[in-house]
């Protein structure tokens, strides 16, 4: 399991990775080969990948770096999923919100990906604890449960902190559940304890067909202390 305990920084990749989980939203321009790229500052025979947190910001650019571009926006979960895990197989690297400043830095994506999972539960944590509620998907006998994908025979527990985002998982097994709404202080006094006790994790604002960060209850519990509840 990664370590989320580190703050958030505030470096322009950092501020990238923020917005987009945020919003749960990656831009990228679109040219006729392609998604934008151009050669490496840093590294000869590489190629470096555009995407950016704001479209007005991708819309600035669009024409400086492909030919007859469009917009592309791009959820969260296909970044996550699919985009940076192709871009890697490429071996290409990946510019943030791009402003063709002369150290813009160059990523590489699987790092991007590290960073964006762990700042999908800073935004959690954050969202959580100013609208003082957590959303999870119920059924007949409770909280619906995931099989964890890196501690054998445990169960995680998906939750959110965006109503819409429950309610985009209620579909297949779950067709038949429900949302509920857990206050924040129930959700850190009574759910993360009784998960802790079970040995069953917690997966914050889960994707579908991502893997999103599984992470230890009390883990969790630290970082919603730490921001304020």
């Amino acid at each position: 399991m990664l370590d989320i305990a580190s703050e958030v920084g505030t470096s322009p990749a950092d501020l990238f990775v923020q917005r987009a989980t945020a919003s749960m939203t990656v831009y990228a321009v679109a040219g006729e080969s392609g998604l934008a790229r151009v050669p490496s500052r840093f590294q000869d025979g590489r190629e470096v990948t555009f995407l950016w947190s704001e479209r007005s910001e991708a819309e600035k650019w669009a024409s400086c770096i492909a030919e007859n571009p469009r917009i592309k926006e791009l959820p969260l979960g296909e970044v996550l999923s699919s985009l940076l895990a192709a871009l890697d197989q490429h071996d290409r690297r990946v510019a943030t919100d791009w402003s063709d400043g002369p150290d813009e830095p160059e990523l590489e994506p699987l790092d991007l990906a590290v960073s964006l999972r762990k700042g999908v539960v800073s935004s959690f944590v954050s969202r959580a604890v100013e609208d003082g509620k957590v959303f999870v998907v119920s059924g007949m006998y409770g909280p619906s449960m995931m099989v964890s994908r890196i501690k054998p025979g445990a169960q995680v527990l998906p939750c959110w902190s965006v109503r819409e985002r429950a309610e985009m998982r209620i579909e297949g097994p779950w067709g038949e559940s429900l949302v509920s709404e857990i206050p924040v202080e129930v959700f850190l006094n009574r759910t993360l304890p009784g998960l802790q006790e079970t040995g069953a994790l917690v997966c914050p604002d889960n994707i579908l067909g991502v893997d999103t960060l599984e992470v230890l209850p009390d883990a969790l519990a630290k970082r919603l202390r730490a921001v304020g509840v």
